[in-house]
């Protein structure tokens, strides 16, 4: 027997079904491809250089891949359930001629690895184009290597696709391979309900599709208003979900997938908000900061010596209580090796900064909650909010840093970027850190690292002109003065945006996965309904009705799995507290995040359900009768 043939026959038989499988196999291997030749990019990289990459690459590159993997599995056994049951009376011969059931199987899992095999092909070509596609357009990617598929990622990807169509197959095959030749050959009836009525004219028996007489009457007549043709639909859409339970496995599969490319859109974007919501709420317009041109980064700035007292003297300048000019050189510093508080093994950080005894009236936004500021000279610290709630080694009162302890003593708020800061004294910030220079301890190269800034407060946020003529000509040229509210909203700008180019590709790919799922489930439920839908068009239901059901199904499920995605992200992360930039800040989901991730899914709707209502409504009405029989 030449299996081969039978393959090429029926693979030309079900182009559409065989399309989709390809493109939803190569869509989980690129992701496969990206995630792992990324990592093994890293590896090498770092093997270059005698570090070792940290597990948590691979495990990231593990869930990437196990994303693509579940859903190309629901995909391709979706497709074949379907392909098996559309063929029972094609396999029933078979069987009838002699094909044995090991024959059967061999021949269906065949036909399953052909796309699925070609698919791997695609999706490993697929990724090393796209990342040069994109770091070609986005050059914020350069911090990712180029993907290196090594023989063994490549091996284990042909090997993962082979086992994809094997076990996408294997179910409806051994079901179908193990039933008797006449259990195959009876027909299946169709899923409208059917109820026998007398109708005067007409047979004995009728179909009874819940159309009310005025209807029935413009569709004999040929005269279907607008207002006919929504009740056409709202019809076909009833018996759709009428028969929405026997592929459920295909609506769930949309759901699925439609959320979970929402999901991670939705999560890296929240985090992103955040951080913008925080660094643009983080300064005050009535305070400016000088700093060296050279560094924008406060950790790594040094002022020159005298700055502060030479800017007291402007014109602009808000006084104290006691009449002193409110200008300080802060001390700002990175505190490392602090635990998160998520599972108090995870290393965080936060910004320690060294201020004086004017800060508290140079910050009218600070509201002391419990305890009190650092007296001068001692090694106390005070924390904001943020970072009290999120680091638990504040829990204990007492903190190591600098390679010495420094106590607790309160925490503030102050209502912006601020609350995830620690503060303590400045003269005992800078001590710490010069004595330990001195002594040349290295924990980590950015551990004990220190700059400075000096800080002002003007009398008003329109004082700042004034204020900048009065100094312009005494300033250094490597001094730059600038607002604060600008200075954290060049922060924001200044924030690396691979991590977020990256999550978009990634949503990206499993939305396209979940528009292949889309189309597939869809493709399936009308093959599954040519004889409901023939019977519609021969009593006279217009073609757009039964095109807009398959649109109404397709965005119900999307905008379902949608909605599930932002419940979960909503309730769970938004207003959770996040370490990064040296300091902490809220995970922020509004209403623009909200809409952004409804119309991703909206999107994937339209590419999975769109080619679909196109092709119905082409097709006429002795289509539907040569399907009726």
């Amino acid at each position: 027997m030449n299996v081969a043939r039978y393959i090429c026959a029926n693979l030309r038989w079900w182009p559409t079904r065989n399309v989709l499988a390809l493109g939803a196999t190569a869509v989980a291997f690129t992701l496969y491809g990206m995630a792992f030749g990324i990592a093994e990019a890293f590896r090498a990289a770092g093997a270059r250089h005698g570090v070792a990459v940290q597990p948590a690459v691979w495990l990231v590159a593990t869930g990437v891949s196990a994303i693509g993997m579940t859903l190309t599995l629901f995909l391709t056994t979706t497709a074949m359930a379907h392909a098996v049951r559309a063929r029972v009376h094609q396999l029933a011969l078979l069987k009838a001629l002699g094909f044995s059931h090991r024959h059967i199987l061999a021949l269906l899992v065949a036909e399953a690895a052909v796309p699925s095999l070609l698919g791997v092909g695609l999706g490993l070509l697929g990724a090393k184009a796209l990342f040069g596609g994109m770091a070609m357009v986005l050059p914020a990617l350069a911090v990712f290597p180029a993907p290196v598929l090594t023989t063994s990622i490549v091996a284990v990807a042909l090997a993962l696709g082979l086992l994809v169509a094997v076990l996408s197959m294997m179910i409806p095959a051994t079901r179908i391979a193990w039933k008797d030749v006449r259990v195959l050959m009876r027909g299946q009836p169709s899923s409208m309900s059917v109820s026998h009525h007398k109708v005067p004219g007409g047979g004995a028996n009728d179909i009874d599709l819940a159309v009310e007489p005025p209807i029935s009457k413009q569709l004999r007549t040929g005269t279907a208003t607008d207002l006919a043709l929504l009740r056409q639909i709202a019809v076909v859409i009833r018996i759709g979900l009428s028969t929405l339970h026997l592929r459920l496995k295909g609506a769930l599969l949309v759901v699925v997938g439609v959320g979970l490319s929402a999901f991670v859109l939705l999560f890296i974007l929240s985090l992103a908000e955040g951080i913008r919501v925080g660094l643009l709420s983080g300064g005050d317009p009535s305070r400016v900061v000088l700093r060296p041109a050279a560094s924008f980064d406060l950790d790594e700035a040094h002022t020159p010596n005298g700055l502060a007292e030479l800017v007291a003297q402007a014109p602009g300048i808000a006084s104290s209580s006691d009449g002193r000019a409110l200008v300080e050189t802060e001390t700002f510093s990175t505190a490392y090796r602090l635990l998160r508080r998520e599972d108090n093994t995870r290393r965080g950080g936060t910004r320690l900064v060294g201020v004086g005894p004017l800060w508290r009236e140079m910050t009218p936004t600070f509201r002391l909650l419990s305890g009190r500021l650092p007296r001068p000279g001692t090694r106390e610290i005070m924390a904001g909010v943020f970072a009290k709630a999120n680091l638990s080694d504040l829990d204990d009162g007492v903190v190591e840093q600098f390679a010495t302890p420094w106590r607790l003593v309160g925490t503030f708020a102050t209502g912006g970027w601020w609350d995830g800061y620690l503060i303590a004294d400045r003269a005992a910030v800078k001590e710490a850190v010069e004595t330990l220079n001195e002594r040349e301890v290295r924990v980590n190269m950015w551990e004990y690292q220190s700059g400075s800034a000096v800080l002002a407060r003007l009398t008003s946020p329109s004082a700042l002109d004034g204020f900048r003529r009065a100094v312009a000509s005494r300033l250094p040229q490597s001094v730059v003065l600038e607002r604060e509210t600008d200075y954290y909203r060049q922060a924001w700008r200044r924030v690396p945006r691979h991590l977020i180019y990256m999550a978009i590709v990634l949503a990206t790919l499993i939305g396209a996965g979940a528009a292949f799922g889309t189309a597939m489930v869809m493709d399936s439920a009308l093959d599954d309904r040519r004889k409901d839908i023939a019977t519609l068009r021969v009593l006279g239901f217009d073609v757009r009705a039964i095109a807009a059901s398959v649109l109404m199904e397709g965005f119900g499920l999307a905008v379902l799995g949608s909605s599930m995605a932002l419940a979960i992200v909503w309730l769970c992360f938004d207003g959770s507290l996040n370490n990064a930039l040296g300091g902490v800040f809220l995970t922020t989901v509004d209403l623009s995040l909200l809409c952004v991730a409804m119309l991703s899914a909206v999107l994937i709707a339209l590419t999975g359900t769109v080619p679909l209502a196109v092709r119905t409504m082409r097709q006429g009405v002795m289509d539907g009768v040569r399907d009726l029989f």
